[in-house]
């Protein structure tokens, strides 16, 4: 847990590798494993985020939608660390696509990722109509992939679709159709 303050740009060179372990210890069964691999993450997040934030932020984002709850909970937990830091980065894309997918998040069927992706949503979004239909392309896209995947995470994009299409569906319909032709 201390590695990287004891051997500070040292631990870099090996941070793929720690990552991956630390990232697949976030769905242990045990409790204790699972809390202190968040505490490394977001010691990591606070460390590296500025410098490694692509990489860091391809871990999180690959979590979010695995099959497991707790690696879902505690990934959206972490983006919702990391996302500050991209915002304040020069290329909006990977704080743009974030948001998406904490967005697509709040359709889980898990009540506290739900909460979770819902407080870091809030944190983050002035404007929901305004950050989604920017991001609208993206949004269908990662919809479309998700709603083929295993039995929660495509519940996860359903209840996402379900809810956009009630909220902005019709008043959407010729941006819609126009990016699903393309």
């Amino acid at each position: 847990m201390y590695l990287h303050l004891v051997m500070e740009e040292g631990v870099e060179y090996y941070l793929q590798d720690i990552l991956d372990a630390v990232v697949t210890a976030i769905s242990d069964a045990d409790d204790q494993v699972r809390g202190l691999a968040q505490r490394v993450l977001k010691a990591f997040i606070r460390t590296y985020g500025g410098r490694q934030s692509e990489l860091l932020l391809l871990r999180v984002n690959e979590g979010l939608f695995a099959a497991e709850y707790f690696k879902r909970m505690a990934c959206c937990s972490l983006l919702g660390e990391l996302i500050p830091i991209l915002k304040n980065q020069t290329s909006p894309r990977p704080f743009l696509i974030s948001l998406v997918n904490i967005y697509i998040l709040r359709g889980d069927p898990h009540t506290k990722i739900v909460t979770e992706a819902t407080n870091v949503w809030k944190a983050q979004v002035d404007n929901t109509p305004k950050t989604l239909k920017k991001e609208l392309p993206t949004l269908l896209a990662k919809l479309g992939e998700l709603l083929m995947k295993p039995d929660e995470i495509s519940r996860c994009a359903s209840q996402c679709l379900d809810e956009f299409s009630g909220k902005y569906g019709e008043a959407w319909i010729k941006e819609i159709s126009e990016i699903l032709t393309q």
